[in-house]
């Protein structure tokens, strides 16, 4: 007897988070006149807004929704269905997308599948994951609920996997589930230009979903075909002082725990011998070999 096809039906597909930022001038006064749209909309439908705290930003919050400053500049964040409905404005008008979530909801009619593993065993394929330079973690809850991470959560792309229906608390269909993707900055800024240029349409959020879960082997089990497009992390241009930067953010913290582990001695040892502490140069004026 035939199996039951690898397809789910779609439910949504949208944006589910976004994180913004202003800076000081029009773009912010702009951004601050809509927050407060937003503020008073949700008041009206009986919703409680209130003074709460974000990452330094200090401002107001309501479900969903959240504007805040810090210093000069000002920070807006949308969740949920509020992310997907403000989105455009904000992140049209932001000078930085910090963070843009992506979220398709699929509901699945063989309630005996566990797209947590299917994916997983999918991922396993792709080099990163099976070499063990991007991890991947799945968990089980109790009584059905099963989510499946790929990637880190502090990287610019994270993925995650999970049964819609035990998250909820039964509020979808049994065996609905939820395939995510989390950019954050730089990437994020891709993701939002892509949109923009495709008026924000539900088929472009697919399109990037889609082609995101594609580039980790993952498929997303519904029908459509990826343009494989993928955000692409800018060439930064490096400097003297953004390598100084590197080498106290990343250098500095693994000599220290080097020096903790074995002694000092034996890494400044290690050190001279890569002609790091004790460098030999050639005088340009004699062509002789000095010491320095």
């Amino acid at each position: 007897m035939r199996g039951k096809a690898n397809v789910c039906s779609i439910l949504d597909v949208s944006i589910d988070w976004f994180t913004a930022t202003f800076t000081e001038g029009l773009k912010q006064n702009f951004a601050k006149a809509k927050c407060e749209k937003v503020m008073k909309e949700a008041e009206a439908g009986g919703l409680e807004r209130s003074y709460t705290n974000r990452l330094g930003f200090v401002g107001e919050r309501v479900d969903g929704f959240f504007y805040g400053l810090r210093g000069d500049s000002l920070m807006v964040i949308g969740s949920g269905a509020t992310a997907d409905i403000q989105a455009p404005f904000f992140l049209g008008l932001a000078e930085k997308c910090t963070r843009l979530d992506l979220a398709a909801t699929l509901h699945d009619g063989d309630t005996g599948r566990d797209w947590t593993v299917i994916a997983y065993n999918q991922c396993k394929r792709d080099g990163r994951i099976s070499s063990g330079q991007m991890k991947t973690h799945r968990i089980e809850g109790s009584p059905d609920g099963r989510t499946l991470y790929i990637g880190s959560r502090s990287s610019d792309r994270f993925v995650r996997i999970y049964d819609k229906t035990a998250e909820s608390k039964g509020a979808y269909p049994p065996r609905t589930w939820r395939w995510e993707v989390e950019y954050k900055y730089p990437r994020a800024g891709g993701v939002a230009t892509r949109l923009a240029a495709n008026h924000w349409s539900p088929a472009s959020k697919m399109d990037i979903l889609r082609s995101g879960l594609g580039d980790l082997r993952v498929n997303l089990p519904c029908a459509g075909v990826s343009s494989g497009w993928l955000p692409r992390r800018p060439h930064l241009e490096t400097t003297d002082e953004t390598r100084l930067k590197y080498a106290a953010r990343v250098i500095g913290p693994f000599l220290t725990n080097l020096i903790r582990n074995v002694g000092e001695k034996r890494v400044t040892d290690a050190l001279a011998r890569s002609l790091l502490v004790r460098e030999r140069i050639v005088s340009r004026e004699t062509g002789e070999l000095e010491a320095k």
